[in-house]
């Protein structure tokens, strides 16, 4: 993403997160850790082959990419070596960051064990992950009480161990992933009776899984957060570090609902989402009380469905002159517009497997529009290129649409941002175009009824 498009959008999410005190740079450290270890210690590692894992093969694990290997987590040379990195490195983190007191010891992405005698021994592939981890833990402590060593409960290591942990050892169970006979409030409750301090690593918007669209993203859903965030505060949940895109024309209200349930997991949910209303709103707060609810719903791409969304920000639109208000009103109907444009591109995805003219053309006319609104933040235009004009131009040879495309811009990146009369009309043309469907709609209720 260009720093034309980056920087604005890092200024509003900045502007955003202090308001709502959130961290612009948080100080915990759980993030995949080998890679970066191999790469502060190439000559060790390259000398010393038994510091990585033992492969069932027979070979050690040194010839995959660094981000990728595992490590002889029983070895005496590497718990060392591990220490020594992570104190150099909290050393060094302190000097721009005074607060820092947390060095990530997570192994690399992707499954994968030492499968060694000595490992064996240790117990459970977690076992052998928080072996590692307990020895650095307590050698950092032994000279800096602050010191505190950090990992993810995912992937390999994400059963809780059956072995001790230290007191200065922090965890953040993944929250998605999850292959495991337990269900993910299951999965936190035992890790929480395993450890000190605990946080969530969250998926609050994932562009592959939610498309930008209306209820599909976790981070959206203001019930999600009504029910979880206080649960698991009651189990030694201490912070949420989360990933997600800028969709704020889906997220915006479950993500003010998540921020304010994190400083008070007690606090009333109603009255957050009245104040949401009211502030952004004014005198329309009660229609669009009625949209965010059809949004939180996550309503299929369907006439039926859709269009009620479309008169609630037309009836909005009527009831309040506050400047500001219609500005946010326009700036949904954007988002509108997009979903819309994005059902147009899904019926052609869906018929066919194949690549072929009318793909592409839903694909511009769907990315031309994401880019035109991309400096209202309603949806992520990056985050969607990176799906549909990534590597699957390139196989498909249509190298104009790729993000990497040379000489120029890709070609749906044309045109000057929509104005608001052009948003106006995009939405109007949108609306028409679902009246006139004529689409079939027989509706069920998502709830089933016990026998």
């Amino acid at each position: 993403m260009s720093g034309d498009d980056l920087k604005p959008l890092m200024q509003d999410y900045q502007r955003w997160a202090a308001a709502n005190r959130l961290t612009l740079q948080g100080l915990t450290r759980t993030g995949h850790s080998y890679g970066n270890i191999i790469s502060r210690n190439q000559e060790a590692f390259a000398a010393n082959p038994e510091l990585s894992a033992l492969l069932p093969d027979g070979t050690r694990d040194t010839q995959r990419s660094p981000n990728a290997r595992k490590f002889c987590c029983s070895n005496p040379r590497l718990i060392e070596l591990v220490a020594e990195d992570r104190r150099q490195l909290l050393e060094t983190d302190r000097r721009s960051i005074p607060e820092a007191f947390m060095v990530s010891v997570d192994p690399s992405d992707g499954e994968g064990t030492c499968h060694c005698a000595e490992c064996a021994r240790l117990g459970t592939t977690t076992d052998r992950v928080f072996h590692l981890a307990n020895e650095v833990a307590k050698r950092l402590r032994k000279d800096d009480p602050r010191a505190w060593v950090g990992l993810y409960a995912y992937s390999s290591h994400r059963m809780p161990p059956t072995i001790d942990v230290e007191p200065n050892v922090y965890v953040q169970v993944a929250m998605g992933f999850n292959r495991t006979p337990y269900s993910l409030p299951e999965l936190v409750e035992r890790w929480s009776q395993r450890v000190h301090a605990i946080g969530l690593r969250e998926y609050y918007g994932v562009e592959a899984w939610d498309w930008g669209l209306p209820g599909r993203a976790r981070g959206g859903r203001v019930d999600y957060h009504r029910t979880w965030i206080p649960f698991y505060a009651d189990r030694k949940l201490n912070g949420i570090n989360a990933e997600t895109n800028a969709n704020w024309g889906a997220q915006a209200l479950g993500l003010y609902v998540a921020s304010q349930l994190m400083w008070d997991p007690k606090a009333n949910v109603d009255a957050l989402v009245d104040e949401f209303l009211t502030q952004l709103f004014g005198d329309a707060a009660e229609t669009m009380r009625g949209f965010y609810e059809k949004m939180e719903a996550a309503p299929p791409l369907r006439p039926a469905t859709l269009l009620p969304m479309f008169e609630d920000l037309q009836a909005a639109r009527t009831q309040s002159n506050d400047p500001a208000v219609q500005a946010r009103l326009i700036d949904l109907m954007a988002y509108l517009a997009y979903v819309a444009e994005f059902r147009q591109f899904d019926l052609v995805r869906s018929r066919s497997a194949d690549h072929g003219d009318e793909y592409y053309d839903r694909v511009e006319s769907l990315m031309n529009l994401a880019w035109r609104i991309r400096h209202r933040d309603v949806v992520h235009y990056y985050a969607l290129a990176r799906r549909l004009c990534n590597a699957a131009p390139l196989q498909d040879n249509r190298p104009e649409f790729s993000l990497t495309y040379k000489p120029g811009p890709p070609v749906w990146q044309q045109g000057e941002p929509l104005s608001d009369a052009e948003v106006s009309a995009r939405f109007e043309q949108a609306m028409s175009d679902l009246q006139a469907d004529g689409d079939p709609t027989v509706h069920f209720s998502r709830y089933l009824d016990p026998v």
